[in-house]
């Protein structure tokens, strides 16, 4: 992993990201990272055709087929959800967003990014600490 630049200095702008307090630039990047590191992971189990059908896909088959311990890919899923706003167009009602988090949550949206963001980094630090590959 550690010879593959693109992962070098991904991982290295996701630090900076969350240091500068760019906290989507955060989420987005530790996502992307993670869903890279599930990919190889899942590659190397023999799952590989599962890979071309995203992140979603491919937690539900990590679940079902017992690879990752759950509460990883349950982190993980979260991550995608609250992601998504950010990429994809979302209906008023999506659950995700950052305004009906912040409300929920009763935090400034600021605020509610900057946890987010520091969840996007615990959940790396822990596969860095219990490696997937």
């Amino acid at each position: 992993m550690f010879g593959d630049m693109e992962f070098v200095f991904t991982f290295s702008e996701i630090q900076q990201c969350y240091i500068n307090g760019h906290f989507i630039a955060t989420i987005v990047l530790s996502q992307s990272f993670l869903e890279k590191l599930l990919d190889m992971h899942l590659s190397k189990k023999g799952f590989e055709k599962v890979t071309k059908y995203g992140l979603e896909k491919m937690i539900k088959v990590a679940i079902n087929e017992n690879v990752l311990h759950p509460k990883i890919l349950e982190l993980l899923n979260s991550l995608r959800l609250k992601r998504n706003p950010f990429i994809h167009t979302k209906d008023w009602d999506y659950p995700h967003t950052l305004s009906k988090r912040s409300f929920e949550n009763k935090l400034r949206p600021e605020e509610q990014l900057e946890k987010d963001a520091t969840e996007a980094i615990n959940l790396l630090y822990t596969i860095f600490k219990y490696p997937l590959v």
